[in-house]
């Protein structure tokens, strides 16, 4: 349940905020831009903003969200109106906007952005069949590593050694299509459409510890598209260390 739990949405305090959301100096070919983040579910309900009067290239949305929420977010523009990930705006590997709601007073607070100008709209997609975990492990470790995640109901199943590294090949259900640095989607549960996984050495009494940082702000690694060959995403991490 552990696993589980980590990947609900953002909670705060209960006090609600009127939040305006603003990016700025988007791209001129995108007619419109989406706000989507964990509060949104992501592409489930993505919020179209509204163009700001007066000044080309910045839009606007205002959204009621809990005091004290750490969201994680980005902008998604498009070029026929429709809500497509190909035209999101995309930082260092992948990693999403966040932000902790705060009241800047009358229930109020103001979020400002400028279009970050890395977008993928323009780079070919992977087709990926299968995900490659490899694992390089703490110095000194003796145990064996497992990984849980969303591929295998958060179970801790053992990996293989191959010389220095524990390694695990996931066969995904059908082919998917992702863009280069982008996170893959997977849609197997509810809570998340990403494929989240961490490792541990057989149990949640031994997790790794720390997790990288994923930009989901729930303390699982993700599978991002950094490097594909022959349609198998490969993920090399390392383990710093068990709790």
């Amino acid at each position: 349940m552990l696993g589980l739990a980590a990947c609900t949405p953002p909670v705060g305090t209960g006090d609600k905020v009127e939040v305006t959301f603003k990016v700025t100096n988007v791209p001129q070919d995108y007619t419109a831009v989406y706000l989507a983040g964990d509060f949104t579910s992501w592409n489930t309900s993505p919020i179209k903003m509204s163009p700001v009067p007066g000044e080309t290239g910045s839009f606007q949305t205002k959204v009621t969200l809990d005091t004290g929420m750490r969201i994680h977010y980005k902008y998604v523009g498009s070029t026929d109106g429709n809500f497509n990930w190909a035209g999101a705006e995309s930082f260092d590997r992948g990693i999403n906007r966040s932000s902790l709601i705060t009241d800047e007073g009358n229930g109020k607070a103001t979020i400002v952005n400028e279009w970050n100008k890395q977008g993928r709209a323009n780079k070919t997609p992977f087709t990926v069949n299968a995900i490659r975990l490899e694992a390089t492990p703490p110095q000194g470790f003796t145990g064996t590593v497992h990984v849980a995640g969303v591929m295998n109901g958060w179970n801790h199943e053992a990996m293989t050694q191959v010389g220095g590294k524990w390694v695990k090949e996931i066969t995904l259900d059908q082919p998917v299509e992702v863009l280069p640095d982008a996170a893959i989607q997977v849609n197997r549960v509810d809570y998340s459409p990403w494929l989240e996984y961490k490792y541990t050495a057989g149990s949640w009494d031994d997790v790794e510890d720390p997790t990288p940082p994923t930009g989901q702000g729930d303390g699982n690694r993700i599978a991002y598209a950094y490097k594909v060959e022959n349609e198998v995403l490969i993920m090399e991490d390392t383990i710093k260390g068990f709790k």
